[in-house]
């Protein structure tokens, strides 16, 4: 395998990268036209299967890869990511919102129509029923469906950010959807980096790299002398309180931040009065789990999911207080730590 990334060089103008499925196979999120992709026959249709398994993107982990970019934009070496992807996960690589353009939309991101105010959300972004926490206007979540227009703005920065580019380098993707694929010739270098499958575009490329995007990071970071990227921690957090609604004492457990839910709950066991209840997140509510109590003493046994891992039980218990103090307690799980394995 070929991993002379002489071709990358900081040092002769900006690089801007551009990703695609390709990038997010080693967080188990399948691609389109690869081995086992979603459009090979016998499989789902893509929107259908992406549909079903929209929430499951919560509990998928940047990859090394995304990691490494994070690092390279963050020490200079990379000026812009551009990425066809929905999935988040270069932003949850800690990726600034103004360094990454989601140039068909992403499920955690969603922006309000009046103040044009963007959120970057820890959960999958439903579809209805979202307010603005700063002027409580309509939310819409970003996205681009088939047949829709890709914003303006989009292609403009992305545009733009290429045409001045010594290097445009093409991480997994098959660039076959426009307008995302008509920019990646705009710059003076093109590196293509696809696994499995030729491209349209192979033709215009300086070079042509049959790896996996973690492997060709990896070596991008041992030609700029870096040992590994920092570990990634990942804290899902959440709060229990009482709230009084309608002369009613409720025990909400809900998230940290405004609307969002608590995350990566999968099950609530609450005891109180000698009975118990179960609540299906779910099912009971997108935002928090609210449930009438008499008594001044609740356990609530809360089975988090972290990462695709097994559940982790956490034991809170809400004593002797009362309906005036607003927050019980907030909990987190042990920290996720994604270290520098390469897929």
């Amino acid at each position: 395998m070929d991993y002379n990334v002489d071709w990358f060089d900081p040092s002769q103008g900006s690089i801007v990268i551009f990703t695609g499925a390709g990038m997010s196979t080693t967080a188990g999120i399948p691609d389109f036209r690869g081995p086992g992709g979603l459009e090979l026959p016998g499989n789902r249709p893509p929107l259908v299967m992406m549909g079903a398994a929209e929430k499951d993107l919560e509990w998928r982990n940047p990859t090394f890869a995304h990691r490494a970019i994070t690092l390279a934009v963050d020490r200079g070496w990379v000026s812009l990511v551009v990425t066809s992807n929905h999935d988040g996960l270069h932003q949850r690589a800690g990726l600034a919102g103004d360094k990454v353009v989601d140039m068909f939309g992403c499920v955690f991101i969603e922006r309000c129509l009046v103040c044009s105010k963007r959120f970057f959300r820890s959960v999958v972004v439903p579809h209805l029923g979202r307010k603005c926490e700063h002027c409580g206007a309509k939310l819409k979540r970003t996205g681009v469906n088939m047949g829709d227009i890709t914003p303006a703005d989009l292609i403009e920065k992305a545009d733009q950010a290429a045409s001045g580019a010594s290097l445009v380098l093409v991480l997994g993707s098959s660039l076959t959807v426009s307008p995302f694929c008509d920019l990646v010739t705009k710059g003076n270098k093109l590196v293509i980096v696809n696994q499995h499958e030729d491209t349209p575009f192979d033709k215009h490329a300086h070079k042509v790299v049959r790896s996996t995007c973690d492997h060709v990071m990896a070596a991008i970071l041992q030609k700029m002398q870096v040992d590994r990227v920092p570990p990634l921690v990942i804290n899902r957090d959440w709060q229990i309180c009482w709230e009084r609604t309608d002369n009613k004492r409720e025990l909400v457990i809900k998230g940290v931040q405004p609307n969002e839910p608590p995350v990566a709950l999968v099950e609530v066991e609450i005891h109180h009065g000698g009975r118990k209840s179960f609540l299906d997140p779910a099912t009971t509510g997108l935002f928090s789990l609210r449930f009438e109590v008499t008594e001044l003493k609740v356990l609530a046994t809360l089975h988090p999911k972290v990462g695709v891992a097994d559940p982790v039980e956490v034991s809170v218990v809400a004593e002797g207080v009362t309906g005036s103090q607003d927050c019980v307690c907030r909990t987190s799980l042990p920290a996720l730590v994604v270290k520098d394995a390469i897929g």
